[in-house]
């Protein structure tokens, strides 16, 4: 097969974790792409060597330079050393790409990406959108009074809660990718990185709330991929809500113009009270492990307890 790579030096990141299926499910599945960045550094946090393997394996044959560093845990302190990595070892990168190890592109997505930020010159970061997304879920009435949804999408709400884009032309301009889809001009991380002591559930909202000043960011609708949302290492649902409850919280103290305190409260309170709401419908201990996140958020703060549990 006639494989074209790319002439531009950009750059593929991938950040994992005790995942070596799902990285070599997404290599072969590269490996038959046409048009590639010339090069995809593994970024593995792993506490075993299955992950390094499995792209040992893949290495030999693949299309394009395939790189596998090793860090220590923490998604947005294996994305900053990728890139300090690629700052030291390669030389005029243009492009780094960020796709998490549970997303599948269309075979054009590098493609169409090189195309984009070539006809706009002010996009400082152009992403991807899941199109198995209900993008319909955040437009409710109850949902936008309190906080938790806006007609409008790929925006920053000022509870800190986001509505993920999910575009309808070309170039649909945003406050926010989401970060498992997302690609920067290197140059932006010229000045900044990802902040390293949030453990995830906010890093990509704090960083674009620091970039924005820098250029436009772009969402396209020629961008679909498909998000399998693996389960693999993900914390436990209460300590999703309970964290990213304080990152938020957070937030408004570090965002003041863009995040409200009070927004925080009542977005979180209707969390606990609406999530409840679905157990007791449902039965699915999934929605009461979320409804006790947020109450117990809620109550830490009530306490004057810590909100916030960095890394």
């Amino acid at each position: 097969m006639n494989r074209t790579i790319t002439h531009f030096d950009d750059v593929l990141v991938i950040c994992t974790r005790n995942r070596s299926q799902q990285i070599g499910d997404r290599l072969r599945e590269f490996s038959q792409f046409s048009y590639l960045p010339k090069t995809i550094l593994v970024v593995d946090s792993s506490d075993n060597t299955t992950t390094k393997d499995a792209v040992n394996r893949e290495a030999n044959d693949f299309p394009t330079s395939l790189k596998y560093v090793h860090t220590k845990p923490g998604l947005p302190l294996q994305r900053n050393f990728g890139i300090k990595w690629i700052f030291e070892n390669l030389n005029e990168t243009r492009v780094i790409h960020f796709l998490d190890d549970d997303i599948i592109p269309e075979q054009n997505y590098f493609f169409v990406l090189d195309k984009l930020f070539s006809s706009c010159q002010s996009a400082i970061a152009i992403g991807g959108f899941d199109k198995n997304l209900n993008a319909k879920i955040h437009c409710g009435l109850i949902r936008r009074v309190v906080g938790l949804g806006s007609r409008m999408n790929g925006i920053i709400l000022k509870s800190g809660l986001a509505v993920p884009p999910f575009p309808t032309n070309k170039l649909h301009q945003c406050q926010w990718l989401v970060g498992g889809m997302q690609s920067f001009r290197a140059e932006i991380f010229g000045q900044q990185l990802f902040d390293s002591n949030l453990r995830m559930y906010g890093e990509d909202l704090d960083f674009y709330l620091r970039i924005a000043h820098r250029g436009n960011i772009y969402c396209s609708s020629e961008l679909p991929v498909e998000h399998l949302n693996d389960p693999t290492n993900r914390d436990s649902v209460r300590e999703i809500n309970l964290y990213h409850n304080g990152i938020r919280w957070s937030f408004a103290k570090k965002y003041p113009n863009h995040v409200y305190r009070s927004r925080v409260l009542l977005a979180a309170l209707a969390l606990a009270i609406g999530e409840l709401g679905r157990f007791l419908r449902s039965g699915n201990t999934v929605h009461f492990s979320a409804s006790i996140g947020n109450w117990e958020f809620l109550f830490r703060l009530a306490t004057k307890q810590q909100v916030v549990q960095f890394a």
